[in-house]
């Protein structure tokens, strides 16, 4: 009798092997495809963000405000750009008069807007609760140029391209917005708006430190920091972002709480940590751009152009990208 045809036992495994290796190399290399798709995707957010404010000036003569600080009418840029990108109706639903009322429950803050988010950015969920229990928004992946420095207010010349105006502003009241021919750099030398990220467990760490003397204003969750509708005194350092720091730059300190103490023991009070020392380090980040693409991070010039800047770009080329009247020579490797 023939005996029949049939795989052995070590042919099995040479298959088996075989099948691993090729998946193996196919996993990074579908990575890879989605990535780039991404990394198109988020340009493409950009592109638009970028025509929006185009066509916002050609509308108005003038670029959105960064963040407008006149009775009545307080928003951020991205709020003047919803009609841009085919949002009417959550522009028409604004709460101008009380920003904060926008995230109460059936505001349109609330509402997720595509082409807000960046498709490779690790998120909170979105919308993300800022005040749980009655302040939600959705969360936005781009922030804009806020020149050479957003915080502190004594550093920040609002020398880019959106910052705080109206008879409120800080810290120049009466700021009035940029227009394109205030770019005296150039549209191609000047950014409009970046990429940033929405976490940082070091910032988060300091919710809880003993901070002497305590912030004045209460450390939130960062990803609060990258909602689509800030409110408060902090608002403009919320939506823009500056050159004064590395891109992709963390939070370079983090706090540790002290260990619990043995079974029956009294907990020693923890040692206080003086705000003079952290503040400084939160200014710097909460201005950092930054993204989660592997090979650099986004952003739209003036003239609608979108270009990728590598991590390692020096924070000197990067202030000069900042500015729109600063005179530098600027150059990307």
């Amino acid at each position: 009798m023939q005996r029949r045809g049939g795989f052995t036992l070590i042919e099995l495994l040479v298959v088996i092997a075989i099948i691993a290796v090729l998946v193996g190399l196919l996993v990074p290399a579908v990575q890879k495809v989605r990535e780039a798709a991404n990394r198109m995707s988020c340009q493409n957010n950009l592109k638009q963000l970028a025509m929006a404010c185009h066509n916002h000036h050609d509308t108005d003569g003038k670029l959105p405000p960064g963040y407008s600080r006149d009775p009545g009418r307080q928003a951020s840029f991205l709020v003047y750009l919803l009609p841009h990108i085919e949002q009417t109706a959550m522009y028409t639903a604004w709460n101008w008069g009380d920003p904060a009322t926008n995230m109460t429950v059936g505001g349109p803050a609330r509402t997720v807007v595509k082409t807000l988010v960046c498709p490779t950015v690790s998120m909170p969920t979105n919308p993300y609760d800022i005040l749980p229990g009655l302040w939600v928004s959705a969360l936005s992946s781009y922030g804009g140029n806020g020149g050479s420095r957003v915080l502190p207010w004594k550093d920040n010349k609002a020398d880019g391209i959106f910052f705080e105006t109206g008879a409120l502003a800080k810290p120049y009241p009466g700021n009035q917005p940029v227009r394109l021919t205030d770019i005296l750099d150039g549209t191609s030398n000047t950014w409009l708006m970046g990429e940033r990220t929405h976490y940082d467990p070091a910032w988060d760490s300091w919710m809880i430190a003993p901070l002497q003397p305590k912030p004045g204003i209460p450390i939130q969750p960062f990803a609060t920091t990258r909602a689509l509708c800030p409110s408060g005194p902090l608002a403009i350092s919320q939506i823009t972002h500056s050159g004064y720091t590395l891109l992709n730059s963390p939070m370079i300190r983090g706090y540790t709480p002290p260990p619990p103490p043995p079974p029956g023991q009294t907990p020693t009070p923890p040692t206080p940590i003086p705000w003079g020392e952290i503040e400084p380090l939160m200014d710097a980040r909460a201005g950092a751009f930054g993204s989660q693409h592997a090979g650099g991070v986004n952003f739209a010039l003036a003239d609608g152009s979108v270009r990728m800047f590598q991590p390692s770009t020096p924070v000197a080329v990067l202030t000069a990208f900042s500015t729109r009247a600063g005179g530098e020579v600027v150059g990307v490797e």
